[in-house]
């Protein structure tokens, strides 16, 4: 198995640092672990990352989510965590290759010299056909809602506003956007969605053990755990505008919560 994410220390590094031992322990090998440094716009907007969150959440959530990040770097250093990518491919003793993008050349070169059974993924981008070729049984990835329903950028907002059941699907990988055979479904209660981050939180802290099942449901489609949802024809949803949002909090969404700063720290510090 080759890992392949953003680099992100915020969310990505905590959950990889919990999930390779739970790998190990059921039986699964990673003989790599690559980041891209690809930091996309968000949606159609030309703006930066931080200047969309900024004119979408507003001042306030911007700040609770700064605060979010420094906490959970603070947790991850005082407890001792890996700081980097790079010290977690030490920790472990597995090669660590960063690229650009999933789109350079020389990761597709990499992928087809190490010609992984699977390929689990983390990142901000439309993956190419010559990289999901590489993986032999296929590649994995994430999404935060019950596919097919809500497929595209920021679900949870989109499936609070329609009152529909917030999940998360593990699925296969294929040429369109959330597409691919669904691998491994599960859903979140009300006590675990009172917010984005907390969603968010829930479903990283989830992961470990669902990545799992996806991987045995990739192996054996008799094992896979697939929720038949309404409506049965997919949605997909763009990036959020000012109106979208407006909506969304006047309908009672939370983008983050005082309370989830607490979550900062255990993020940070992988507690379970």
């Amino acid at each position: 198995m080759i890992i392949l994410c953003a680099d992100d220390a915020i969310w990505a590094l905590p959950c990889w640092t919990r999930t390779i031992p739970r790998l190990k322990e059921a039986g699964f090998t990673v003989v790599g672990l690559v980041t891209t440094s690809y930091s996309p716009s968000i949606g159609k907007s030309d703006m930066p990352a931080y200047r969309w969150y900024l004119s979408r959440f507003g001042p306030w959530n911007f700040l609770k989510l700064a605060v979010f990040a420094m906490v959970s770097r603070l947790a991850s250093k005082l407890y001792g965590r890996p700081q980097s990518f790079a010290d977690l491919a030490d920790l472990h003793r597995i090669s660590f290759f960063r690229f650009g993008s999933v789109k350079d050349p020389d990761l597709v070169s990499y992928l087809q010299t190490e010609g992984p059974d699977t390929v689990t993924i983390m990142v901000p981008e439309i993956v190419p056909d010559s990289v999901i070729k590489t993986a032999r049984l296929g590649m994995i990835n994430q999404h935060p809602s019950l596919l097919p329903n809500n497929k595209g950028l920021f679900p949870y907002i989109y499936v609070f506003m329609k009152r529909e059941q917030q999940g998360v699907t593990l699925h296969s990988i294929d040429r369109r956007i959330d597409e691919g055979e669904i691998l491994h479904q599960y859903k979140l209660g009300p006590d675990q969605t009172h917010s984005m981050v907390q969603t968010h939180y829930e479903v990283m802290h989830a992961y470990p053990e669902s990545l799992i099942r996806a991987l045995d449901g990739l192996a054996d489609a008799n094992s896979r755990n697939v929720f038949t949802v309404e409506p049965k024809e997919p949605s997909y949803n763009r990036a959020p505008d000012e109106n979208v949002m407006k909506n969304f909090f006047k309908s009672g969404g939370r983008i983050i919560r005082l309370q989830d700063l607490v979550r900062a720290w255990r993020n940070g510090s992988c507690s379970e």
